[in-house]
């Protein structure tokens, strides 16, 4: 039976060294290459607006709107090198949460927990509940084995973590010198629509394999730190060369495009606006069109937001359509109490958009749907009618009567 130990990320950062290459050795067979990130604290000085409908419960919560500060710290980057990896086989009944180990070490991220149980309980390795040691009889394993450098791509169907923890990774791949063509990527099955967005991005379609219910060995395996708290939904240091990557992709004929774009999540099962119909009829004057990012491919949404200057959306993973915008100038984001996050927020700053954050009381019960919520119109207009005429009046051209009637 082979031993092996947890791995704590938090450790390799206290005891990261200044090596003057930027790789580090952990182990044997492990070196960890440390990336360089933003400044401390980044400050930001876009506008930022909120309003909290009447119908918000109090019940001494945090200040909702707390999170939208003008400044954040990134999460720091870092990539593990591990020579002679061996990779466990994602347990029955989910589609991604292997185990990577390398020397007398195993890696995971802060989401693996349940995988891990599940891992165990199909019997796919022993581990000890007092010392977290995880043990392996390697003789029956029978693994799959890669040969050259392998990369470890969390690919799984959600846009907004493709953008934040798949994408910079092949940024990442160009500054360690490890051309595309060479490696072999360990992608999950469960993201088949997503390789295509790779293949357009240059990852050849040969090169991808899909990890599946199998036991894997790599002489060489690229493991990125996107995955290190479980899921990365903020940007990072590497968004703008993830978007400039992006923008190469040829266009895909799509409707509906345009630069005001109202998203819909009627196709969604929570955090639906119940009266959607009125909200929309409410903006369209305006000039919004309605597009539900989920009737679409990955490719088509890349496409249809590219000309997108302003968004409304009730927050959900079809914002991150956002990142694609190339001349994004507002993005008003609808919450439901309970679920309010800065994620976009932090790609407004970064694309030097205003924002707007308006939060709405849930309705429904624990057993029913939540999230889901009613815009209160009256409300909304004179937030959305000030946000439009501070930051981009030209909306309103054609509405006078419009305006006047929602700010009186």
């Amino acid at each position: 039976m082979k031993t092996y130990h947890p791995l704590n990320a938090k450790t390799l950062k206290t005891a990261r060294k200044d090596t003057g290459t930027g790789w580090e050795n952990v182990s044997t067979h492990l070196s960890v290459f440390w990336h360089d990130t933003f400044p401390k604290r980044r400050h930001f000085s876009v506008p930022f607006a909120s309003r909290i409908q009447s119908d918000f419960a109090n019940r001494g919560d945090q200040d909702p709107v707390a999170l939208f500060t003008r400044s954040y710290q990134p999460e720091e980057i870092y990539t593990l090198c591990a020579r002679q990896a061996l990779i466990s086989p994602i347990p029955e009944g989910f589609y991604r949460y292997n185990t990577l180990f390398a020397d007398d070490l195993y890696f995971q991220n802060a989401l693996s927990v349940i995988g891990t149980r599940a891992s165990i309980d199909q019997g796919l390795y022993e581990r000890s509940s007092v010392t977290g040691e995880i043990r392996i009889d390697r003789r029956g394993l029978a693994p799959t084995h890669y040969a050259g450098p392998c990369v470890w791509l969390p690919v799984f169907e959600n846009l907004g973590h493709t953008i934040c923890e798949v994408l910079p990774i092949l940024v990442i791949l160009k500054h360690l010198n490890i051309p595309a063509q060479e490696a072999t990527f360990l992608v999950d099955a469960a993201a088949r629509e997503y390789c295509e967005v790779l293949e357009a991005l240059g990852v050849p379609k040969a090169n991808m394999v899909f990890k599946e219910n199998r036991w894997i060995t790599c002489d060489e395996l690229y493991w990125s730190s996107f995955q290190t708290s479980g899921h990365m939904h903020w940007p990072s240091v590497y968004l703008d060369e993830v978007l400039a990557l992006a923008s190469e992709i040829p266009c895909v004929p799509v409707e509906p495009e345009g630069d005001l774009l109202y998203i819909s999540r009627a196709d969604a099962a929570t955090r639906r606006v119940l009266n959607e119909e009125a909200l929309f009829q409410f903006l369209k004057p305006f000039g919004f069109k309605k597009i539900v990012p989920g009737a679409l491919t990955v490719m088509q949404q890349m496409s249809a937001f590219r000309k997108a200057t302003a968004i409304v959306a009730p927050h959900g993973m079809g914002t991150a359509n956002c990142y694609f915008a190339q001349n994004l100038q507002l993005l008003l984001e609808i919450f439901p109490q309970g679920w309010v996050r800065d994620y976009y927020f932090r790609a407004a700053q970064i694309k030097n958009a205003a924002y707007g954050a308006y939060i709405v009381g849930s309705s429904g019960s624990p057993s029913d749907h939540p999230h889901d919520i009613t815009v209160n119109i009256s409300e909304f207009a004179p937030f959305f009618t000030k946000l439009v005429a501070d930051h981009v009046p030209y909306l309103l051209e054609g509405n006078r009567q419009l305006q006047a009637r929602c700010l009186a």
